[in-house]
């Protein structure tokens, strides 16, 4: 990758006069599926590259950042549940023997659980596992604009309730503790995560207990989204996550 300055922009930076700029959005989505983080990946390309992973990519066009984005990832890619669209940070770089300057923007997406994969849907939510492994096999580029799009949302759920985006429309506190528990990659204290969550009015809101599948212990109790956004103080993340 050609060396870069990083930017953070306003949108209306994106319409200089005479300005000889290639804008190209890159997407990092996550979803949270049962006890795994995955990441929104698409086939790189042909031969030399075919089975490789790469993150989509969209070149700006006359919409608006947001609009291209919810459009590019909805309606191309097939991704029907995208629920969270933000700019993380931006770069400039520029290709050898090219006049064009690129200016690429870093996004962050988050996606609502998908049912099934339908056939209008582009590429897969891969497991970050998976990537870290090496069974996908993902360019040194792409890595580190996840890393940064996960060290973002990491401080996001800290500081907010988004957290909550990640789950179904009725989760329990489990679940809810398992999204913490997947992007920030450690175990949390049921107890303690249980009292900071109930403790913090508008976090969540009850809806109802849970139906059993048989008759043994206690329902669970299920929850949604409550009316706060910010959190105040915030959620403090454990020291070894990452």
């Amino acid at each position: 990758m050609s060396q870069f300055e990083q930017l953070y922009l306003d949108t209306a930076f994106l319409e200089p006069s005479g300005a000889n700029f290639e804008v190209n959005l890159e997407f990092v989505v996550f979803q949270v599926s049962k006890r795994d983080l995955k990441v929104l990946t698409l086939p790189a390309g042909h031969s030399p590259f075919e089975g490789d992973l790469s993150l989509p990519m969209r070149r700006l066009g006359m919409e608006g950042l947001n609009s291209t984005g919810h459009t590019y990832i909805s309606q191309e890619l097939g991704i029907d549940s995208l629920v969270h669209l933000e700019q993380i940070t931006a770069y400039t770089g520029s290709k050898k023997n090219s006049p064009v300057r690129q200016l690429n923007m870093l996004l962050l997406g988050l996606a609502g659980r998908i049912p099934k994969a339908t056939r209008r849907q582009r590429g897969s939510f891969t497991p970050l596992t998976e990537i870290s492994s090496g069974l996908g096999s993902m360019s040194t580029h792409d890595q580190h604009m996840i890393l940064l799009a996960r060290e973002f949302l990491s401080s996001l759920i800290q500081n907010t309730t988004v957290a909550t985006l990640l789950c179904p429309e009725q989760f329990t506190l489990g679940t809810l503790r398992r999204v913490y528990e997947c992007v920030w990659d450690t175990p949390l204290d049921n107890a303690n995560f249980r009292r900071k969550i109930l403790g913090t009015d508008g976090f969540v809101e009850f809806v109802s207990k849970a139906k059993q599948q048989n008759k043994q212990g206690r329902p669970s109790h299920l929850y949604k989204s409550g009316s706060l956004d910010k959190l105040n103080p915030s959620f403090q993340r454990p020291p070894f996550s990452t």
